[in-house]
């Protein structure tokens, strides 16, 4: 019982700066300032908690109620192991949206999943980022306009109404003739 007590004693103050350590490290290439101002990190799971502590149910509410709290428009936190940047101004967001940097996609589990994981940097549209991205939009918009995307149709206009209406009343009404189960 003694050496129990003598090895919480001596592991306890260690894990103590280790957590403070850890909930304080900020990435070093990220915007300066927006990872100074911003919640600690907890082990695993960074600021989630801390996230969801301000706004279990809205999470847009729960980073605008941070953003105040550290009275800051770019708040840094880590999201579990990943460090994330949130914008809380209207003007910052158009403008990080229209900047070529912001442009790409994060190289995820789910993307690795969806392709047997392999990198699909030049297959189609969903899986590229960048200049070849730019490439594949432009080429597909060029050719979805030649038939008629982007054009205001009376046709088309009546044949998606007259289909929505139908969905509508099937959902309302339930199918026009019976369904068999087998």
């Amino acid at each position: 019982m003694i050496v129990l007590t003598i090895l919480a004693a001596l592991f306890l103050p260690y894990l103590i700066i280790y957590l403070y350590k850890n909930a304080y490290n900020r990435p070093k290439n990220f915007p300066p300032g927006s990872f100074s101002l911003g919640p600690p990190s907890l082990p695993i799971y960074g600021a989630f908690w801390i996230v969801l502590a301000h706004g279990f149910t809205d999470l847009a509410s729960a980073f605008k109620k941070l953003g105040e709290k550290y009275q800051t428009k770019i708040l840094g936190l880590y999201m579990g192991p990943v460090p994330t940047v949130v914008l809380n101004d209207p003007e910052l967001i158009k403008e990080m949206l229209n900047r070529e940097e912001f442009d790409g996609r994060m190289d995820i589990i789910l993307f690795r999943l969806r392709s047997f994981w392999k990198k699909l940097g030049k297959f189609g549209i969903f899986f590229t980022d960048g200049y070849f991205w730019h490439l594949q939009r432009r080429f597909s918009l060029r050719y979805l306009r030649d038939y008629g995307f982007g054009r205001r149709s009376e046709e088309l206009e009546s044949v998606v109404a007259t289909e929505v209406k139908e969905m509508i009343d099937l959902r309302i009404s339930g199918p026009k003739y019976p369904v068999e189960t087998v």
